[in-house]
C-alpha cells in the first residue's frame, strides 16, 4: 500500500499496488487527529508513524503511530514516546524495528544529528538515543533505510536552502557499545 497524509486538513489516504507497482484507487484512512504541517511519515511492519512537524506553529518532537490492517485501512492513531530534539524539514527512516529521524530544522537551525527509537512488538517506540551525526547539517532533505544502511540525499545545510546535490551514506550500527553493523 501507499499512504498519503494531507497537512492540513488531516486527511489520510491509502492505495493498494498493483503486481505491476500501478495505483489501484485511493481510499480514506483514519486521519492523523491534529493538524501536524511538515511531520514526515515511515511504515514498518503492520504500523504507521508521524513523526515531528509543526503543532500550533511550533516544532515537535511528537510521535504518533497507527496499525494497519490486512486490506491498508488504518486504526485509531495513538502517541507514543517523543524523540528528543523537536523538528520539521527532517527526514525519517526505519530498519530493523527501530526508527531514525535525520537532521531537519530546529526553528531556530539546522540540526545534523541522527535520533534512533526503539520500536516495540505493539507498535509503541520506547526509547530514543542518539547515534553518529551527519557530516554536516541538513534540512530538506531524504533518507532511505536499504540492507543495514541509511542513505541521505539532498536538502539544505547552514544557510536552510534546498541546494544539496550530495548523497551521504551512513551505517546503522545496533549500540554504539557494540562497533557492529545491525
Amino acid at each position: 500500500y501507499v499512504y498519503v497524509r494531507y497537512n492540513s486538513p488531516t486527511t489520510m489516504q491509502f492505495a493498494p499496488l498493483n503486481s505491476l507497482g500501478a495505483v489501484e484507487g485511493w481510499r480514506t484512512a483514519t486521519p492523523l487527529g491534529a493538524t501536524r504541517r511538515l511531520a514526515k511519515s515511515v511504515a514498518n511492519r503492520r504500523h504507521l508513524y508521524a513523526l515531528g512537524g509543526e503543532l500550533g506553529g511550533s516544532v515537535s518532537n511528537a510521535v504518533d503511530f497507527a496499525p494497519a490492517d490486512a486490506g491498508g485501512g488504518l486504526g485509531a492513531w495513538a502517541a507514543t514516546t517523543p524523540f528528543t530534539t523537536a523538528r520539521r524539514n527532517h527526514a525519517v527512516g526505519v530498519w530493523n524495528d527501530r526508527l531514525y529521524v535525520v537532521g531537519g530544522y530546529s526553528g531556530a537551525a539546522n540540526l545534523d544529528d541522527v535520533q534512533v527509537g526503539t520500536i516495540d512488538s505493539d507498535g509503541s517506540v520506547s526509547s530514543w538515543s542518539t547515534t553518529t551525526s551527519l557530516p554536516a547539517l541538513r534540512s530538506g532533505h531524504a533518507a532511505i533505510a536499504v540492507d543495514g544502511r541509511l542513505y541521505v540525499l539532498g536538502g539544505g545545510g547552514a544557510a536552510n536552502r534546498a541546494s544539496h546535490s550530495r548523497a551521504g551514506i551512513f551505517t546503522f550500527w545496533a549500540a554504539s557499545t557494540t562497533g557492529r553493523p545491525c
